[in-house]
């Protein structure tokens, strides 16, 4: 069960997770550490259930992103009122109990949209002209769909850092990579903890990968992003949570998903596109 309690006491209990009867993929994690953080002003506390040494990555997430405390317990908390519970008084397929943002774009209407962030953030290398996007290229071998074709980003990426001389690409997550994508110019990897690869993502001046776990910091971001997610990918569930451009209702000018293969030319013509849109806003600015 994931509840939430309307409450904003500084140590009323504002989340419940339980990893016995919660899915525990890393995305619904992060959505709903930040719904939590976007919905209520004062921190409180959020108590993790049922933990144990293999959810460590679980538990450093919520420490290093939500601002309520978080405590772990195997008290069951029975006497929590649960009619009380927010969670519970909104329809589990809006909110991030089934993976779905329909609950925060309705915050984020409401203007209580805030950027996610790390704490502490993840201290990249890099200059002031220098533009990093954080890269997420999902292999995993069993959940298939919408692995990366490694082929076209590593054709597409070669492609790119000849076309763009100040941009560096940051590959994250633990995915096993075939290609030698850091023998490319200005193309590195950070090996680091699942809490570290959202950071980076909230550190990066924009994102590019696949719909996977990590591409969630983006999504809920302020920053330009290019996610794809393969045709054929939980339609239904895109088909009710995009607007009528497939997009997120709450997506920023240089926000695009793409519901599309992960082919060379669309990858470079995309990025590239993005690109061009920061380096222009950048010369407005600087102007």
């Amino acid at each position: 069960m994931v509840s939430s309690a309307s409450t904003e006491l500084a140590h009323d209990i504002v989340g419940v997770w339980d990893v016995n009867q919660q899915d525990t993929r890393l995305g619904s994690v992060f959505l709903f550490i930040h719904e939590l953080n976007c919905a209520l002003d004062m921190p409180g506390k959020i108590v993790l259930l049922n933990t144990n040494e293999k959810h460590q990555a679980l538990i450093s997430l919520f420490r290093r992103f939500s601002k309520h405390h978080i405590e772990v317990s195997d008290n069951p908390y029975a006497g929590l009122q649960t009619t009380q519970l927010l969670h519970n008084q909104i329809a589990e397929s809006r909110t991030s109990r089934t993976g779905s943002m329909r609950y925060l774009d309705s915050l984020f209407t409401q203007g209580r949209r805030i950027n996610p962030l790390a704490s502490p953030a993840y201290p990249l290398k890099k200059s002031a002209k220098d533009t990093v996007i954080a890269v997420h290229l999902k292999h995993h071998l069993t959940d298939t769909q919408s692995n990366a074709n490694q082929a076209c980003w590593y054709a597409a990426v070669s492609n790119l850092v000849a076309l763009f001389d100040d941009v560096q690409f940051v590959l994250i997550g633990d995915d096993v990579i075939e290609l030698p994508f850091t023998e490319l110019p200005r193309v590195s990897r950070i090996q680091g903890s699942v809490a570290d690869y959202f950071a980076v993502v909230c550190a990066a001046d924009a994102f590019a990968g696949m719909s996977s776990a990590f591409c969630a910091a983006a999504l809920v971001g302020d920053k330009p992003y290019r996610v794809w997610k393969h045709i054929g990918h939980h339609t239904e569930i895109m088909a009710s949570e995009l607007n009528q451009h497939q997009q997120f209702p709450f997506a920023l000018d240089n926000q695009r998903m793409l519901i599309a293969w992960d082919e060379t030319d669309l990858i470079v013509s995309e990025i590239s596109a993005m690109l061009t849109t920061m380096q222009s806003l950048r010369a407005k600015q600087g102007a």
